[in-house]
């Protein structure tokens, strides 16, 4: 399930997109992405207590990350997608449900049930997701 508990500001957008340029972007089926340094991205969202880890991903044009269930959910029991860019034609599955992220939107995902995204459209997606719980 995705659920939206916030926004962020599209100058936080410009912040966090400029902490890493795009060249240094990890697609979402690279295992482990590009982790920003924790500090900054806690002065710029607000982020829980309990967080441990965050990854800048990108989904290309046309790119699908495949439906799979994630290795230690239990280790994770939520995460956070924070949007920088979509478009319309880029969807998120979870739990065989299709949701569509706004862009600037935070969303609090359930990641125990298996999921899918797909970039339909002819630009980038690229979220900040935050691991914690």
């Amino acid at each position: 399930m995705y659920e939206k508990i916030g926004v962020i500001s599209d100058a936080c957008r410009r912040e966090l997109l400029r902490s890493l340029p795009p060249a240094k972007l990890a697609k979402e089926s690279d295992r482990y992405g590009v982790s920003p340094k924790l500090d900054k991205l806690a002065l710029l969202v607000d982020l829980p207590d309990d967080l441990d880890w965050a990854w800048l991903v990108m989904l290309p044009p046309n790119g699908l990350l495949h439906e799979h269930m994630d290795s230690e959910p239990e280790r994770y029991q939520l995460r956070r997608h924070i949007v920088l860019a979509t478009n319309d034609a880029c969807e998120s599955w979870n739990g065989g449900t299709k949701y569509h992220l706004d862009d600037l939107g935070i969303y609090e995902m359930t990641p125990g049930l298996a999921h899918k995204s797909l970039n339909g459209g002819e630009t980038d997606r690229i979220h900040l997701v935050v691991f914690y719980g």
